[in-house]
């Protein structure tokens, strides 16, 4: 970075934070101040690959997490991915073997590094980072089996313990947050294939439920990613679908515990204000009862006919942003 900021100089009015020799600089929405027109990095151009900044090398694979001694990576999909069937390893950026090369030209893996980039995954309890690499290489490798080849709802239930269960949850939220129009297609599509290729990305944040809840968080995104895009004209592209999950995640993440009721700090939860006396008192029964009739329970008894399946929507969402914080933070496992 001292580097750019010699050459660069008004880029330093972009400066946010420094650790040590990590500088964070603010980048602008949509296009990176060095982008050309033609696509290529001006940084790069004018004075080669080795003065680009090391998280410039491996945007958009950037996003770290660490289990026990792995390190995860995931995709930021704000950049424009494409998903390119069949599967080209060697010859498209983006292949296992190409970005493990780059992180470790960066040097990112050395030690100070990885205590100033990567923060421990959250995992339930009860399991050892071992077992949780296990399982996600496990799904990840079945999704790339399955692209191109099966729908997603198929290798989601072949992944529970009782898809009848899953099933059956699913059925009970749709019915109750008025999702009952979503749209699964008799044939395999191309969302199928986008949700098969962003799974095991979506589950690094999601790794403090069970795995159950884990499966019911995923089959949850694909029935609201096709209730959305259901009035669409078009297939949609990547990026809106992993948007979709991405904007309405804490509420689907909330109502993949179901009935189980998340281990929270002993502290008092206010429903948010919302704007309407009713969704205020209809919050305060969730939250009242949450800690002992679990998710869905607590949201059956606090919902109304006359709430509507907008506002049921916007409750979850809201009310998530409530119970996120108060959550009990398990114990990162680094072994």
């Amino acid at each position: 970075m001292n580097f750019i900021f010699k050459n660069y100089p008004q880029f330093g009015g972009m400066a946010q934070e420094r650790e040590g020799d990590v500088v964070t600089c603010a980048t602008p929405m949509g296009r990176c101040f060095f982008l050309r027109d033609d696509n290529l990095c001006q940084i790069e151009v004018t004075h080669g690959r080795q003065k680009k900044p090391g998280v410039c090398l491996l945007f958009p694979f950037n996003d770290f997490y660490r289990i026990g001694h792995a390190l995860a990576v995931a995709p930021h999909f704000m950049c424009p991915i494409r998903l390119n069937l069949p599967a080209a390893p060697g010859r498209v950026e983006g292949t296992h073997a190409m970005i493990e090369k780059t992180i470790r030209e960066t040097g990112l893996l050395a030690n100070e590094s990885v205590k100033a980039f990567v923060g421990d995954a959250i995992i339930a309890p009860g399991v050892t980072a071992k077992t949780v690499l296990a399982r996600e290489v496990a799904f990840r490798d079945l999704c790339g089996e399955s692209l191109g080849n099966h729908k997603f709802r198929e290798v989601v239930e072949g992944a529970s313990c009782d898809k009848r269960e899953l099933r059956a949850f699913k059925k009970r939220v749709a019915q109750m947050m008025g999702w009952t129009s979503s749209h699964m297609p008799a044939e395999r599509d191309f969302i199928d294939d986008i949700l098969l290729a962003t799974a095991s990305s979506h589950r690094l944040s999601l790794m403090h439920h069970s795995p159950e809840g884990v499966l019911r968080f995923l089959s949850l995104a694909e029935m609201l990613v096709r209730r959305v895009f259901a009035v669409g004209q078009a297939p949609p592209a990547l990026q809106a679908v992993c948007s979709v999950i991405e904007d309405m995640r804490p509420g689907i993440r909330l109502l993949a515990w179901a009935d189980e009721s998340p281990a929270m700090k002993n502290t008092p939860l206010k429903s948010p204000k919302f704007g309407d006396p009713n969704m205020v008192y209809a919050g305060n029964i969730f939250l009242n009862n949450l800690p002992r009739k679990g998710v869905l329970n607590a949201l059956e008894k606090a919902f109304s006919t006359s709430i509507a399946p907008a506002d049921r929507n916007a409750l979850v969402h809201q009310i998530a942003g409530v119970v996120d914080p108060a959550l009990k933070q398990r114990q990162p496992v680094t072994a």
